[in-house]
């Protein structure tokens, strides 16, 4: 999938990797475009289940718990042509676990087909967007679990940037 035609990364400080300043401290570094379009791959690849909760999260710049404790009443999708051909594809209103802050975030493209997608195929008794990760997630012995099972699709992602990188400056260094 695209994630913009306009070349900005609407992903730009929402998926984060640590990396060390010259201080040594630790920071939070954006992935690039190609990294995010690589770690949606990866993951739509490797482990499809995972691919809708990792859209809803970046997407939303929702933590992870929120994500997973998002309800069907909290997604509102926007069926209105006109109003999704403006870019308008419904909002997201919740509230935070952390901090229990009501917070609104529009729904852009890819969550909304993502969203419909499920829809298409839920149980109607369900009322998490999610129920299989927030039951993991509730389980404080396999919260961090799910979190574990992230982490090297995003490690995928970087090193396979950095190979490229690499390959390319190898390259201008012979010619």
């Amino acid at each position: 999938w695209s994630l913009s035609t306009s070349g900005n990364n609407p992903f730009e400080g929402v998926i984060v990797r640590k990396g060390e300043d010259n201080t040594g401290r630790v920071s939070r570094i954006p992935l690039t475009s190609e990294e995010a379009r690589r770690l949606f791959d990866i993951v739509q690849e490797n482990d499809p289940r995972i691919y809708p909760l990792l859209t809803a999260a970046a997407t939303t710049g929702l933590r992870l718990g929120d994500a997973v404790s998002l309800t069907w009443d909290e997604v509102k999708i926007e069926h209105d042509s006109a109003k999704r051909k403006a870019g308008l594809y419904g909002i997201v209103d919740t509230r935070t676990r952390k901090t229990g802050a009501r917070i609104i975030v529009p729904i852009i493209q890819p969550f909304a087909s993502v969203v419909l997608e499920m829809d298409a195929k839920r149980d109607a008794r369900d009322v998490y967007l999610f129920p299989e990760h927030r039951a993991r997630y509730q389980n404080k012995n396999t919260r961090a679990g799910l979190s574990s099972e992230i982490k090297p699709f995003f490690a995928l992602a970087v090193a396979k940037n950095q190979q490229v990188t690499e390959t390319k400056a190898e390259e201008s260094k012979t010619e």
